[in-house]
């Protein structure tokens, strides 16, 4: 009962049944277990442009375009026998025709599915009329400049709620793992914006995955591995379309409608295409804010740089220094609030030292600084710990910073945590606060990262001015025993440490010539202790430098506001005299030492006045830059004053790192302003 179609070609399909199919005007195939096409009627042949013979046998979504093959063939699939289906996809017409979008019935028959296929002229049922008004709405929505981008995501949202005819309309930021919902349309208010949930318990983690629009109209029969996840039988899910919303090339969100089920005709080609259209709108459109607000950030934080540079110069103290910082941050329009804080050694808690922009009193603000080498507490303390700029670029749901956000007059989005160091020493973090999304990134982090230093470089100076210009200071003695391989007679003296940049210094210091070998022991074992020298022969005393790649006791010191009277090796113990403005936390002083010299304890404390004279020293010093003093120090130190001299300028140069040429520019601009200070003092 078997045939032969019209050029000789075998199929299955008994005679009167495929005479019956040739007569129908209505294209007609027949998809068996497998998937593939059984027998097609001369209508269907004749709509797809293509021969029989080569559509028998043939994959039933290689007919289809392919937005809808694989929901053809999963509808099919899924179809129990004396069931039917209605669903809408545009087939494939010949190799370089347009697609031709029809309404298709599924019927089962046994094993296999019997489909009648119309074209859809779209003005049936008024579908023509109604999508054309959809479009017009979707233009006056988007053209609309009094509309800000929140309103217009809103907007879409409920057209495309129309459109597809579900039930939850959503649009959520990818976060990390998580699933954050921005906007949101929910029957009874079962879903807020604001609401976090893990990635992996959505249906839309599989739109994400592979970065296209994603179609199912029976989820349970479609996708039974995901008929699991999440809420979807609380909130009665069974058919969902999703898009992803790129943002400068990587999946930043995602588009959303979902339900008990589609519209009448289920989603149709058209659907799915408004739908990802709106979705790459919806991208582009935040990628466009996204630059215009990252360049106007950028150029105000150059203003805040050059402010805070003036401040530099013109005030004196800490305190003065870090309020221009936080109030150039807060009144620039790029940014809610700034506040600087330190960390209390004792009380492990963030205290705050300068703000604005917030709205409760400084006594009422406090955040928990970091106790373990966990990042979950967020940026702040992650910034604290690892000394670099951490941010948090959508902080809605986020507990780490949901505490502390009230305070702020603005609804803050993004937050950004800059340590404030200079010199490997830590003075605390300035936190930024903006209502833009996803801030932070490339040049602006840059800028920022800059102004930590220069805040940093700022309050290191001002502490370094506060402790040479007063007289009354605390005097703290350190020792550790058995340190070094002791000598039976000789002294090393450390006196003085040299900054070279990029966390290298010269330190100089003399040693007996009986310790020449304690010294050179002690600095084998020393691993940052790169390189060493002793030179000169002034009876029984010799000179030496040393290249170090991490602060040395000297410059640590100096980066908090203290000074070091003596550092002294001798007969195995090193023993340090450390000097602080009164009024300095004496614990951060004494952490400081033992971060260059674990082993130390602290032996003494005591009030001391020292004299009047580092007054004028330290005005003396002002007047250099810091490679001036670097290049007078280093010079000083390795001999090059004396007669003969110790080493030549070339080989101070070269310990600088430095051309011989830019040497002598900077030793003889500093030797001018100390003989100038000098003679003006004089007179």
């Amino acid at each position: 009962m078997g045939g032969t179609t019209g050029d000789g070609t075998a199929d299955d399909t008994p005679t009167a049944y495929r005479r019956l199919a040739d007569a129908v005007d209505d294209g007609l195939f027949v998809v068996d277990a497998s998937g593939r096409l059984s027998a097609v009627n001369d209508a269907f042949a004749e709509l797809t442009e293509r021969s029989r013979p080569s559509l028998v046998g043939a994959e039933v979504e290689s007919v289809v375009e392919p937005s809808g093959g694989e929901r053809l063939r999963q509808r099919c699939r899924s179809l129990q026998p004396a069931e039917t289906a209605e669903l809408h996809v545009t087939f494939s017409a010949g190799d370089a025709g347009e697609g031709i979008p029809c309404s298709v019935e599924l019927s089962a028959d046994g094993d296999a599915v019997v489909a009648v296929c119309k074209p859809s002229t779209f003005d049936e049922g008024g579908h023509l009329e109604r999508r054309e008004a959809m479009l017009r709405e979707t233009h006056e929505v988007i053209a609309d400049g009094e509309r800000d981008f929140d309103e217009q995501v809103d907007a879409l949202l409920e057209i495309g709620q129309r459109v597809t005819g579900t039930a939850y309309a959503t649009l959520a930021r990818i976060r990390g793992d998580d699933y954050v919902f921005e906007s949101v349309i929910s029957p009874a208010d079962d879903i807020e914006p604001g609401d976090v949930v893990p990635m992996s318990t959505r249906v839309c983690e599989r739109t994400a995955a592979r970065e296209e629009s994603l179609v199912f109209e029976d989820i349970s029969a479609e996708a039974p591995d995901l008929a699991d996840r999440g809420d979807r039988e609380r909130l009665d899910v069974n058919c969902y379309l999703g898009a992803p919303i790129f943002v400068d090339d990587e999946v930043r969100g995602l588009f959303c409608f979902y339900g008990p089920e589609a519209g009448v005709d289920g989603f149709s080609e058209w659907d799915v295409t408004f739908i990802d259209l709106v979705s790459r709108w919806i991208g582009t459109e935040l990628e466009r804010q996204r630059r215009t607000e990252r360049l106007a950030a950028v150029n105000e934080l150059d203003g805040v740089v050059r402010e805070v540079s003036d401040a530099v110069i013109d005030q004196s103290t800490r305190e003065e220094i870090e309020a221009t910082a936080c109030r150039c941050l807060a009144e620039s329009d790029s940014y809610g609030f700034a506040l600087l804080g330190e960390v209390d050694a004792e009380s492990r808690s963030l205290k705050l030292r300068s703000a604005a922009g917030v709205a409760v009193p400084p006594e009422e603000w406090s955040l928990s600084a970091p106790t373990d080498a966990s990042d979950k507490s967020g940026p702040t303390e992650a910034a604290i710990r690892h000394h670099e700029l951490r941010t948090l670029r959508d902080v809605r749901g986020d507990p780490s910073v949901e505490s502390w956000l009230p305070m702020a007059d603005s609804d803050v989005r993004s937050v950004a945590s800059v340590p404030v160091v200079y010199e490997g020493s830590l003075y605390g973090t300035l936190v930024v606060a903006t209502e833009r999304r996803e801030a932070f990134e490339s040049e602006e982090r840059a800028v920022l990262e800059h102004l930590g230093e220069l805040v940093g470089h700022a309050i290191a100076a001002a502490e370094r001015k506060r402790a040479l210009m007063s007289d009354d200071v605390t005097e703290l003695e350190f020792r550790a025993s058995d340190y070094a391989p002791s000598a039976d007679d000789g002294t090393v003296r450390f006196e003085r440490s040299v900054p070279l940049g990029d966390d290298e210094f010269l330190v100089y210091g003399t040693v007996d010539e009986e310790a020449v070998d304690t010294l050179e022991t002690f600095a084998a074992s020393r691993g940052s202790w790169t390189e060493i020298e002793v030179f000169g022969d002034d009876g029984d005393e010799r000179s030496f430098e040393i290249e170090l790649s991490e602060p040395p006791l000297l410059s640590s010191m100096a980066s908090i506001g203290a000074s070091v009277q003596q550092v002294v090796l001798e007969d195995g113990d090193l023993r340090a005299t450390v000097r602080a403005p009164c009024g300095t936390d004496v614990r951060r002083v004494i952490e400081t030492v033992q971060e260059t010299f674990p082993e130390a304890e602290p032996l003494a404390r005591r009030q001391v006045t020292r004299s009047s004279a580092s007054a004028t020293d330290s005005a003396v010093a002002d007047e250099l830059t810091d490679r001036q003093r670097a290049a007078l120090e280093a010079a000083y130190y390795a001999g090059f004053f004396e007669w003969p001299r110790e080493h030549s300028g070339e080989s101070v140069a070269d310990s600088l790192g430095v051309s011989p040429p830019t040497f002598h520019q900077h030793i003889r601009a500093a030797e001018n302003k100390v003989v100038g200070a000098f003679l003006e003092d004089g007179e």
